[in-house]
């Protein structure tokens, strides 16, 4: 992510596409046994939902990053983004601070 110039993984742009679906399954399958292991105190069995979902966010973030990639290199008039005007990280802090004082 932080090399848009650069491929994130070697996949085609429909290899990722696939990818999407997979992981997206994955996450929803993820979120599904949370919520199944949460209540009745099923530690372990929660644990290993909570690493599919992460997986499962992690590959979709991996595949979208691909795809971008893919996108802005096939257009020619395509160029290299830029950070935005509001720095997330201070409001981030803001909000951090406005939470402890409540």
């Amino acid at each position: 992510m932080e090399n848009s110039s650069q491929p994130a993984t070697d996949l085609s742009y429909f290899e990722s596409l696939d990818s999407v679906m997979f992981r997206s399954k994955e996450f929803g399958d993820g979120m599904k046994g949370m919520a199944k292991h949460a209540k009745p105190s099923q530690h372990e069995e929660f644990r290993g939902s909570v690493i599919v979902v992460a997986d499962g966010v992690c590959g979709l973030i991996e595949a979208a990053a691909q795809i971008a990639y893919l996108v802005g290199i096939g257009d020619p008039s395509s160029v290299a983004g830029r950070k935005g005007l509001v720095n997330q990280s201070q409001f981030y802090q803001a909000l951090q601070v406005g939470l402890e004082r409540h």
